[in-house]
């Protein structure tokens, strides 16, 4: 082919900093430690081309990877109507508020009665509802769940040898 005339391979393309090497729209979560650009730089993937690439080939499987942006996987709960950090969960509505939304929506009415749990303002909340304050972390997923989400994730295949621990919030 001549020099240049033909576009380049999309191997030799790398995607925009932070963005799955495959599908260049989701942000990468995991780097594989088997696949590589022509240039040598490790590809990245985002969960759902990571699954898609690794599980369609058997020289595939066998390639480990490194979790990407861990520190973003654990989100401090979030009140409901203004987006500030909540301090009480509403069980009634099964809904996260600060304090002074809390009263706004729960002085009145049915709502006065409901029944809630007041927590600090750094607790995590649940990576995979993100509803619930998480209580556990798993060390191989390094993910924070709540207590129902983990035992349905950790329930069976290989994620039942995981190691979960408490949370420990100060």
């Amino acid at each position: 082919r001549p020099f240049k005339w033909w576009p380049p391979d999309l191997d030799e393309i790398p995607p925009p900093e932070g963005m799955c090497s495959r599908c260049c729209v989701l942000e990468a979560t995991k780097q594989c430690s088997g696949c590589y650009f022509k240039s040598g730089e490790n590809k990245t993937f985002c969960f759902k081309c990571f699954a898609l690439v690794h599980s369609n080939h058997r020289d595939f499987v066998s390639h480990g990877y490194i979790t990407l942006g861990i520190e973003d996987s654990n989100k401090e709960m979030q009140c409901l109507q203004c987006s500030g950090p909540s301090l009480r969960h509403c069980n009634d509505c099964k809904e996260s508020f600060c304090m002074s939304c809390y009263r706004r929506f729960h002085n009145k009415g049915k709502r006065r009665d409901h029944a809630w749990i007041i927590y600090e303002e750094s607790v995590f909340a649940c990576i995979e509802c993100e509803d619930n304050i998480a209580i556990v972390r798993c060390e191989d997923c390094q993910d924070s769940f709540c207590e129902p989400c983990s035992k349905r994730i950790h329930s069976k295949g290989v994620r039942l040898n995981h190691k979960v621990d408490k949370i420990q919030y100060t």
